[in-house]
């Protein structure tokens, strides 16, 4: 979105004159991302998020299994998710699995 006054106010200004902020400008789900470089595919910080989410799902997984409990028919269709995502960011950062 590109926020241009002809009569040379900053882009601020013309942002809170129209009742806004800044963050009004971006969709919900951008809100809190750090932006996309030209190249890159992905946030680093994203991917470090969705890896510890689901290493929390395997572990939590190993734990129930440790405990001597059977994982449910739920549960192991969770961490077959958690696998497969795992597997994919390995693969984007350059690792065969």
């Amino acid at each position: 979105m590109l926020i241009h006054c002809f009569a040379g106010c900053p882009s601020a200004a013309v942002i809170l004159a129209m009742g806004l902020a800044w963050s009004d400008l971006y969709p919900a789900e951008m809100k809190d991302h750090a932006p996309i470089r030209p190249g890159q595919r992905w946030v680093p910080r994203d991917v470090l998020l969705a890896v510890s989410r689901e290493a929390l799902v395997a572990l939590i997984a190993a734990e129930t299994v440790a405990k001597g409990e059977a994982l449910s028919a739920e549960d192991r269709k969770r961490l077959r998710k958690a696998a497969l995502v795992l597997r994919n960011a390995a693969r984007e950062v350059g690792h065969a699995c």
